[in-house]
């Protein structure tokens, strides 16, 4: 977990990338099952904080070097980082729950998410949706450039109906990590409640309703 802390918030080579996002894919890995000891030892280890960070940058502020062979983007690392969090969420039981000592000690770790969300002014969270909401519209940007170039490819009759079939999944590459962020944030949603309030709507998910691509992404998701 500390490596992959350092190389993600101080490393910036576009060679490392690859690096990274195979550290967090391991880190979900040691916390699925679920793992509560390795939930808990990242969560302490500040990994979503290292998150936050990412979310501040782009493909842009990584440097291109002599290994450097462009096969992973920032984006898909981001991603990882989205699954990586999510992991840590689960297994964990709702504050629904009947038993209060299990409801004690496993709503935890998400409550310490929720509050890594709103640290400084919400920075975190808001960093979140938007790349939430920019997922979904180059998701929908590839998909009608796609079919675009697909329907002169009909109408001159170059291709048939299952090669549109095939460009149309496309698309999804672009909308996993819009995916990733929408299941994250609507799992952190029942935690978000506030004592004596437990049939009232949680910011979280006001906030989460008033995105643009809330909609879509709730309509696929469930």
């Amino acid at each position: 977990a500390m490596f992959v802390r350092y190389i993600a918030k101080e490393v910036t080579h576009k060679s490392v990338l690859a690096l990274i996002r195979q550290g967090f894919i391991t880190l979900t890995e040691f916390c699925q099952g679920p793992c509560k000891g390795n939930q808990e030892t990242l969560v302490e280890a500040k990994m979503p904080s290292v998150v936050g960070d990412l979310l501040e940058r782009s493909e842009d502020d990584y440097k291109e070097d002599s290994v450097s062979d462009g096969s992973t983007a920032f984006d898909d690392v981001l991603s990882d980082a989205i699954s990586m969090l999510l992991s840590l969420t689960e297994g964990v039981t709702s504050v629904s729950s009947d038993d209060c000592t299990q409801k004690q000690t496993r709503t935890d770790v998400p409550k310490k998410l929720l509050n890594m969300l709103r640290d400084n002014n919400q920075t975190n969270l808001h960093n979140l949706l938007s790349k939430m909401n920019e997922s979904w519209i180059k998701g929908h940007i590839v998909h009608v450039t796609k079919m675009s170039g697909l329907l002169w490819q009909v109408v001159g009759k170059v291709s048939g109906e299952d090669e549109i079939s095939a460009e149309e999944d496309g698309c999804h590459e672009e909308l996993q990590l819009g995916f990733n962020i929408f299941i994250f944030i609507h799992s952190l949603c029942r935690f978000d409640k506030i004592k004596g309030e437990e049939h009232e709507e949680s910011k979280l998910l006001k906030m989460l309703k008033d995105q643009m691509s809330y909609a879509f992404f709730n309509e696929h998701v469930g």
